[in-house]
C-alpha cells in the first residue's frame, strides 16, 4: 500500500488547508485506490451528522 501525495491547499486532500477535509489517498498493488478520512465538528451539517458534501463522493 502506498500513500499518494497530497496537493497543498486542496480542500479535499491538502495538508495546508486548515478547513479542508484531510483525506489521505492510498493505492494498492492491484491498482485500486481508497481514501481515509476523519470528520470533525467543522464538517457538520445537521446536528451530529456530516455535511452531505463531505461524504457524497466517498465510495464504500
Amino acid at each position: 500500500m502506498k500513500l499518494i501525495p497530497e496537493h497543498g491547499s486542496c480542500f479535499v486532500c491538502g495538508s495546508q488547508n486548515s478547513r479542508g477535509m484531510g483525506i489521505r489517498w492510498y493505492s494498492k498493488e492491484n491498482g485500486t485506490i481508497y481514501g481515509r478520512i476523519t470528520l470533525d465538528e467543522s464538517h457538520q451539517g445537521p446536528p451530529g451528522m456530516s455535511h452531505g458534501g463531505c461524504h457524497r463522493g466517498i465510495i464504500r
